[in-house]
């Protein structure tokens, strides 16, 4: 037994309580006779007291029980006074105090802690009338009893009384282990007859011993089944009994305790999967394995559970494996639950990196969004922060933040890279910009063109009024002594003819000019028409041509145009204006390549331009091929990245490539590609789609 542990009371310990309840009744008529005798506590009798008061004194004071005795002498000040006369040794030992101290006192004097209880008034009782009083006084500390008396009080004179009593701490605290281990009992056998699982016991030979209620009902027995004719062999198919056999048993043998997935077969012949406990309990006196127990739970509805759950968590691990978002769990605690595979891609770091870390520690760039993910938390609505800044492999990129919270604890964090959304949505403003500009240029085109035309007309007036062969003309010079030969002579000596024809050439460049300018502007009201796009690359060259930063800064005369053009390829459904937008733009990146290039006398600056029909006639493709400085792999595969460039800072906007493959792709359905080299010179492809006959 364990040391502390008092010894729980058998069926005997009754009678040894009676035996002392009967010692207890004799020993008050052995003290009524040694009180009679003289004896009043203190110490043993003189010698020449009588020998049977004597023997009853060494009775009482050697007892060991302890002993108080008093005597009611009531006063003018006190009419109830009960005084202390004597104590034996015992008492001063289970109370651990010298009661010689307190002879002559008034019980609520020499016990202050009694005077709050009934004790006082029951001994008075029992001194003036001579009735017996018996209690069991018992302190508590909470629960735990921490010191328990048995109290017998009795008449031994007339206005005296004695009590008895003994420390009973240990009995009642066994007692009351006794009650509380009979209640557990209680409370598991109900447990165990009212589970859902199966409960055994057995030999270590593996003979049942006891099946619950559970248990007969999984086996198919009634419930007056005899199983002590049952092996353990005989609850098991073949396959699980060799598992027991062989792991089970000698586990739970070595270790005490065997846990593991199983199956029991019932009398049908069915199989019932399992999950299996099986303990050893050892005799405590020999430590030898006594008997087995096991439970036994029925999984298949578990099992079934599990597969669904299972079949579940893979559907929506797809579902968020498959979002381009980034996908995070996150707890209360700010550690990450959920880790997706976009976000596996973006970091490099796998679930088993990341799960039960802080958010913060795994992915730094949402430390300054923490406060967004509180606030869903404390509010419990969903939280939004958009385009949000951040540097991704040493570029700037735009991220959405969206905090959904969940609903029992934790939120999901959503981040979207909305960077190219948010180029689009600045080169769609930049459009509308260009599309203001052109809406202006087409104004001012017209505001041009009218003085234009009355230049060109009053040119032609004057040239028609400077020919020889007018009549007016020849009266009208008559009159001044002058023949038109003679003007006409003037006219060329001093080159005046030659000047007209500049000047009615020049009129004539603008007047083209500002057509094409208004044809580039002009925002077409019909939509997408057929057009013939070697026509429109014939404009755009012209306008090129006319350009003014292209004459003054890269002089495109000085470039050579190469034509590869099928005048025979269909035409294509499109809006003028933006693809004559594209061409030019091209054009012009082309320009501009070939004018950072140093030439030599053998290779020059030359464009080329092809147009000709593919897929049987089912696309019409443009090249525009330059050999200019060229780009490498990295740029050429960022070309059309919107505010991608690689002009000095206020040369480019980085949108012009961008807004043409937007054009062609989106706007078009057409197809755009570019091939370059460094040093070789850059071509670019378009591809659109012909216009049905």
């Amino acid at each position: 037994m364990s040391k502390g542990i008092p010894h729980l009371p058998n069926g005997n310990d009754n009678v040894s309580i009676e035996s002392l309840q009967q010692e207890v009744r004799s020993l008050k008529q052995q003290l009524q006779q040694l009180m009679n005798s003289g004896f009043h506590g203190g110490s043993p009798p003189e010698s020449n007291s009588s020998p049977h008061a004597a023997h009853w004194f060494q009775i009482a004071y050697h007892s060991p029980m302890g002993m108080h005795m008093y005597q009611y002498l009531p006063n003018e000040t006190d009419p109830e006074r009960l005084v202390f006369i004597g104590a034996n040794p015992a008492a001063d030992t289970l109370l651990g105090v010298d009661n010689q101290q307190f002879i002559g006192k008034s019980i609520e004097d020499a016990f202050p802690l009694l005077a709050q209880t009934d004790i006082p008034e029951q001994y008075r009782n029992v001194a003036k009338t001579g009735t017996t009083w018996h209690t069991e006084h018992v302190n508590y500390n909470g629960t735990q009893i921490v010191g328990a008396f048995e109290v017998h009080a009795f008449q031994i004179a007339p206005n005296q009384m004695a009590a008895m009593f003994w420390n009973i701490t240990q009995r009642k605290q066994t007692e009351e282990k006794l009650r509380e281990n009979q209640h557990r009992l209680r409370r598991l056998t109900d447990i165990i007859d009212r589970s859902v699982d199966m409960v055994s016991t057995s030999t270590i030979d593996g003979t049942l011993q006891y099946l619950n209620p559970a248990g007969h009902r999984m086996l198919g027995l009634s419930e007056d089944s005899n199983i002590s004719t049952l092996k353990i062999s005989d609850a098991h198919p073949d396959w699980a009994f060799d598992i027991l056999k062989n792991e089970g048993i000698p586990g739970a043998m070595s270790n005490g305790l065997w846990q593991g997935e199983t199956a029991v077969k019932n009398t049908e012949g069915n199989t019932i999967p399992t999950y299996q406990t099986v303990m050893c309990h050892k005799d405590p006196d020999t430590g030898e394995a006594a008997y087995l127990s096991t439970i036994i739970r029925d999984i298949s509805d578990s099992l079934r559970s599990q597969k669904e759950i299972q079949r579940l968590q893979r559907f929506m691990a797809d579902i968020l494996n498959s979002m381009p978002s980034v996908i995070i769990g996150v707890d209360e605690a700010d550690r990450v639950t959920h880790w997706n595979l976009r976000v596996q891609e973006l970091s490099g770091k796998t679930p088993q990196d990341v799960l039960g870390k802080p958010i913060t520690e795994v992915s730094p760039n949402l430390t300054a969004q923490m406060d967004l993910i509180h606030k869903a938390m404390e509010t419990r609505t969903p939280q939004t922060r958009r385009q949000i800044k951040v540097v991704y492999e040493r570029e700037m990129r735009f991220i959405d933040v969206t905090v959904y919270p969940l609903s029992d604890s934790g939120v999901v964090v959503r981040v979207d890279d909305v960077t190219e959304k948010v180029h689009m949505e600045e080169m769609l403003v930049q459009t509308e910009k260009m599309q203001s500009v052109g809406g202006l240029a087409a104004g001012m085109a017209h505001e041009i063109n009218n003085p234009l035309a009355a230049i060109l007309q009053n040119l032609q007036v004057l040239c028609t009024r400077l020919e020889v062969d007018v009549p007016k003309n020849r009266s009208a010079a008559a009159r001044f002594d002058i023949t038109m030969e003679q003007m006409r002579q003037y006219m060329e000596e001093r080159k005046i003819i030659e000047m007209l024809d500049r000047i009615r050439n020049a009129g004539l460049r603008a007047s083209d000019l500002v057509s094409n300018m208004l044809s580039f502007s002009r925002q077409s009201s019909a939509g997408a028409t057929p057009q013939n796009i070697p026509e429109l690359m014939k404009k755009t060259i012209e306008l090129v041509q006319n350009d003014y930063n292209l004459n003054h800064q890269y002089d495109f005369r000085k470039i050579q145009i190469a034509y590869d053009i099928d005048p025979s390829v269909p035409q294509v459904v499109c809006e003028p204006n933006k693809i004559q937008q594209v061409l030019l733009n091209l054009i012009t990146n082309s320009t501009h390549a070939m004018v950072d290039k140093t030439f030599d006398e053998i290779e020059k600056a030359t464009l080329k331009i092809g147009i000709r029909q593919i897929n049987d006639g089912n696309s019409v493709e443009i090249t525009i091929t330059d050999n200019g400085v060229g780009m490498d792999e990295a740029v050429s595969r960022r070309i059309f990245e919107p505010f991608f460039t690689t002009k000095p800072v206020g040369k480019g906007t980085g949108l012009g490539l961008a807004i043409c493959y937007f054009i062609i792709t989106q706007q078009h359905s057409g197809q755009m590609t570019v091939e370059s080299e460094p040093g070789k010179g850059t071509s670019f492809r378009i591809q659109l789609p012909a216009h049905p006959d």
